[in-house]
C-alpha cells in the first residue's frame, strides 16, 4: 500500500500468517505437540493435590497375590476386599479404570456386588464400542455405512449395586495425550469418569450446592434430589450429573452469578475448603466438554499404593519406617499401572512419559483429570481475543525490530525478545496454568518476520509495488488490487448508490449436517453447495456480496432501476432452485435445501468497515427485505419468494400473490409472491393451483373464511401439502373462531424482531 509503512506492512502479513496457521488444524497440531511440550518442561513436576491416590494393579502385586497378571483373570473377591478396605479407611470416592462386562461365577460377583452396595461410592467404569451399521436404500439395497459409538455398561448385577458408572475414553491415535473429555458429546453429553468420581467425591458439598443454585434458580430445584442420602440410595450420581450440565448450560450466568456468592469474605480454613470444592464443582458444570490436562509430572508423582499392599495390612510391618497409607476423606484411583502383559498395557504418551519407555497408565490420567477439577487448575488457552491481541503484537513487535535495526543488531534483539516472551509465557503457565502460544510465534511469524524483512530489504527499490501487487492478488480480486494500490483513503471512499435487485439464500437444516459431518467432510460438502449457487448467480449476471455459513447474498446492481434486472434476478433464483434441488439428489443421504428471497430498491454497494476490516457488500432496506422474505418461506412452506416490487413490469414467469405480509423488523407490509418457474415450462397443474389460489385469496380477503378454506383445501387436492394453502388454512380456522377486528387491512404479521 502507497504511505504504509514496511514495518507496519510486514506485521500485519506476519500477523496474519500467525493467526492462519494458529487457527488451523496443523498449527493446533503444532501448538499442542511442541508449544506445550516446552511449558511443561520447562515447569517440571508440581506436586499432585493431597485428595488422589492410586491403587495400582501391577505386576508385583500378581506375583505377591497368587494370581495371573492378566488383571481380567484376577478373582473378583480381591477388588471387593479392596473395595471393603477402602470403605473401612474412610475413602470420599472410589473409581475403577477397569471394565467388568463379562460375568464370572455367581460367587465372585455376588461379593463384589455386596462390598459395592456396603461402601456406597464406587465408580465403575463404561466401556466405549464401535459398531459399524448398514445403511439400506428404500428398497433394502445397502448403499454405505456408518459408525457408531455404544456405551457398554458393568454386567447388571456390579452396575446396579455401585454408586454409579462412566466412560473414560482416550484417543490412542495422535502421538501424544494432551486433553480429555469431560462431557462426550457424541455420546449424549455423557459425563466421563473423573466427572462422575468428583460429583461423589463432592457429595459432602451437595446440600450447600443445592442450595446455592436454588438462591439463584428457585425452578431448577424440582428436578434435583434433596440430599447425599436421597442420591445414594437411588444410585442417581449420573443422572444428577447429566441433570446439572443441562442446568448451567441453559442458564449462561449461573455459574457467575453463584461463583460471586462465594467469594465474599473470609472463612475458617475448613469453610474455605468447602468453598474451594463448590467453586471448582461450578466451574466444572459451566465449562467445556473436554479440558487439556494439567499433568502433575512423570508416572508415579501421583501417590500411588501397590494393590497388595493396600488389601494386607502385613505389608506394613513397621509403622514409623513404613506406615500405611491415609486415605481417609480422599478419591482413590484403581487401575492397571506398571508392565504387564503386553496385551494388558495400559500406558499413554504424554509430555511426561520417560525416555525408557514408560508411560503414564489411564488410572494416572484419569486421576490426574480428577485432581484438575479439584483444584479448577486445567490447562486454559486464553480466552479470545486474547490470542489474537498477544499475536498481532509479537508481529509488529518482531517485524519492527528487523525493519528498524541492523540485521546483526535485529538477530540479537530477536534472541532476546523471544527468550522474553517464553519466560513470561512459562510464568502464566506454571503460575495460573495459562497456555501462551510458542511455537507458532517462535517458529513461523518470526522467521517469516526476519527474512521476510531481508528479502524486502534487498528487493525494495526495484520490485516493492510489484510484490504487494502480486501478494494480494493471491487474496483479493484484482480491481480491488487497484484498489489497495492506490491507498487506504481509497477503499472508504469506493461505496456508492445504486439500484439492486438483492438476492438472499439460506439452507435448511445446516446445524443438523453440521452435527452429522466432520469438519473436514463438512467444508467439501459447503464448498461443494456454493459452487452449485454460485454458478447460476454469475451466469446471469449478478454479484456475490457475502457468505456467511450457508447463506449467501447476491445482486443486480446498475445506476437506475432497470427492468433487466430483475428478470435476472429471477431467472438466477429459478436456476438456483433447480441448481440445489439436483445437487440434493447427487448427494446421498446428506442434503441441504435452500430457501431464496428477492427484493429490490435503492442500495449502497460498495466496501462497509472501520478502522482494519472493510467487506465488499450490499447495505439497505431492499438487502433486510430480502434477507425477511427468505425467512418467511419457512413459515409458508415456499422455496422462492419475492416481493411486488421485483415483479413489477415482469411478466414472463409464472407467481402467485400470496399475500401482504408484515415482517419482523419492518414497518410496512410487503405484497408476497411465490415464483414457481418461467411461464413457458410452466404446466397445466401448476397454473391451475395458481388460478385456484387466486380465488381462494379473493375469498380470503372478503372474510369468506368457509368458502376461502373450501378453496385452499382445493389447492391441497392440486398439489399434496402445500404450504402457502395449509397456512391460510390455519388463519381460516382461527378467523373463523375469533374474526380479525372491522378495520383489519388484510396484512398478515409475523412476529416481532
Amino acid at each position: 500500500m502507497t504511505g504504509v509503512p514496511r514495518p507496519a506492512m510486514m506485521g500485519l502479513l506476519t500477523a496474519l500468517l500467525g493467526l492462519l496457521v494458529t487457527f488451523s488444524h496443523p498449527g493446533m497440531d503444532l501448538e499442542e505437540s511442541l508449544g506445550l511440550y516446552l511449558l511443561f518442561n520447562l515447569r517440571g513436576a508440581r506436586p499432585a493435590p493431597p485428595e488422589i491416590t492410586v491403587v495400582s494393579i501391577d505386576e508385583i502385586s500378581a506375583d505377591r497375590l497368587g494370581v495371573p497378571r492378566n488383571p481380567d483373570r484376577w478373582p473378583r473377591d480381591l477388588h471387593a476386599r479392596l473395595v471393603d478396605r477402602l470403605s473401612g479407611q474412610g475413602a470420599a470416592a472410589v473409581g475403577f479404570d477397569m471394565t467388568f462386562q463379562n460375568a464370572r461365577s455367581e460367587q465372585e460377583d455376588s461379593q463384589l456386588a455386596d462390598a459395592l452396595a456396603r461402601a456406597r461410592n464406587v465408580v465403575l467404569c463404561e466401556a466405549f464400542r464401535k459398531e459399524v451399521l448398514p445403511v439400506a436404500e428404500a428398497g433394502g439395497q445397502q448403499k454405505g455405512e456408518i459408525y457408531v459409538q455404544r456405551l457398554v455398561p458393568p454386567i447388571p448385577v456390579l452396575a446396579e449395586s455401585a454408586a454409579a458408572s462412566a466412560p473414560f475414553p482416550l484417543p490412542r491415535i495422535p502421538l501424544r495425550v494432551n486433553q480429555c473429555w469431560l462431557f462426550k458429546t457424541d455420546a449424549g453429553d455423557e459425563p466421563t469418569l473423573p466427572v462422575v468420581m468428583f460429583q461423589v467425591f463432592a457429595l459432602d458439598v451437595y446440600s450447600s450446592f443445592r442450595s446455592l443454585i436454588g438462591r439463584h434458580l428457585p425452578d431448577a430445584l424440582s428436578g434435583l434430589p434433596l440430599d447425599r442420602d436421597e442420591i445414594l440410595a437411588n444410585h442417581a450420581v449420573t443422572s444428577l450429573t447429566r441433570t446439572l450440565r443441562e442446568i448451567f448450560t441453559e442458564n449462561p450466568g449461573l455459574a457467575d452469578r453463584m461463583l460471586a456468592d462465594l467469594n465474599g469474605g473470609d472463612a475458617p480454613p475448613a469453610e474455605a475448603y468447602r468453598r474451594k470444592i463448590l467453586r471448582s464443582l461450578i466451574r466444572m458444570y459451566d465449562g467445556p466438554d473436554s479440558m487439556v490436562l494439567n499433568f502433575y509430572g512423570p508416572p508415579g508423582i501421583i501417590t500411588t499404593v501397590p494393590f497388595h499392599r493396600m488389601i494386607d495390612s502385613s505389608e506394613y510391618p513397621d509403622p514409623l519406617t513404613q506406615p500405611a497409607p491415609d486415605i481417609r476423606g480422599k478419591a482413590v484411583f484403581i487401575g492397571l499401572s506398571g508392565s504387564l502383559e503386553m496385551e494388558q498395557k495400559d500406558g499413554f504418551h504424554t509430555v511426561f512419559s520417560q525416555p525408557a519407555g514408560l508411560d503414564i497408565s489411564g488410572v494416572e490420567i484419569a486421576a490426574t483429570a480428577f485432581g484438575n477439577l479439584v483444584e479448577d487448575m486445567p490447562v486454559r488457552p486464553l480466552p479470545l481475543p486474547y490470542p489474537i491481541i498477544v499475536m498481532v503484537s509479537w508481529a509488529f513487535l518482531v517485524a519492527a525490530v528487523c525493519h528498524y535495526l541492523a540485521t546483526a543488531a535485529s538477530t540479537m534483539s530477536i534472541i532476546l525478545l523471544a527468550g522474553l516472551y517464553t519466560m513470561a509465557a512459562y510464568h502464566q503457565f506454571a503460575g495460573t496454568a495459562r497456555w501462551f502460544h510458542i511455537a507458532v510465534p517462535m517458529l513461523v511469524q518470526t522467521p517469516v518476520a526476519f527474512f521476510g524483512t531481508l528479502i524486502w530489504k534487498y528487493l525494495e527499490a526495484a520490485r516493492e509495488r510489484q510484490n504487494i501487487r502480486t501478494a494480494f492478488r493471491y487474496f483479493v480480486p484484482e480491481e480491488v488490487v487497484e484498489r489497495l494500490s492506490k491507498g487506504a483513503d481509497e477503499i472508504t471512499r469506493s461505496s456508492k448508490p445504486v439500484f439492486g435487485s438483492v438476492l438472499c439464500s439460506d439452507g435448511e437444516q445446516y446445524a443438523a449436517l453440521s452435527e452429522q459431518l466432520d469438519p473436514e467432510e463438512l467444508s467439501q460438502f459447503m464448498n461443494r453447495y456454493y459452487e452449485t449457487i454460485f454458478e447460476p448467480v454469475r451466469k446471469h449476471g449478478g454479484i456475490i456480496t457475502d457468505v456467511i455459513g450457508d447463506s449467501m447474498m447476491a445482486i443486480w446492481a446498475g445506476p437506475n432501476p432497470d427492468t433487466r434486472l430483475k428478470i435476472k434476478s429471477c431467472m438466477a433464483a429459478v436456476d438456483v432452485a433447480r441448481a440445489v434441488s439436483r445437487f440434493n439428489r447427487q448427494s446421498g443421504k446428506f442434503r441441504l435445501p435452500t430457501r431464496l428471497g428477492l427484493h429490490c430498491g435503492p442500495v449502497t454497494l460498495g466496501n462497509v468497515g472501520g478502522m482494519d476490516h472493510y467487506e465488499y457488500r450490499a447495505v439497505g432496506d431492499a438487502v433486510n427485505t430480502a434477507a425477511r422474505l427468505e425467512g418467511l418461506n419457512k413459515e409458508l412452506g415456499t422455496r422462492i419468494l419475492l416481493s411486488s416490487e421485483v415483479l413489477h413490469q415482469v411478466d414472463m414467469f409464472l407467481t402467485r400473490g400470496l399475500g401482504a405480509f408484515l415482517v419482523a423488523g419492518k414497518s410496512k407490509a410487503v405484497e408476497v409472491h411465490e415464483l414457481i418457474c418461467s411461464a413457458e415450462e410452466s404446466s397445466p397443474p401448476q397454473r391451475d393451483l395458481c388460478a385456484v389460489f387466486a380465488e381462494a385469496m379473493d375469498a380470503f380477503s372478503r372474510r369468506s373464511w368457509s368458502e376461502a378454506a373450501g378453496l385452499f383445501n382445493q389447492c391441497l387436492r392440486i398439489r399434496e401439502n402445500d404450504g402457502p394453502s395449509l397456512f391460510y388454512l390455519r388463519l381460516c380456522r382461527s378467523y373463523s373462531v375469533e374474526p380479525p377486528d372491522p378495520a383489519w387491512n388484510g396484512f398478515i404479521h409475523m412476529g416481532k424482531s
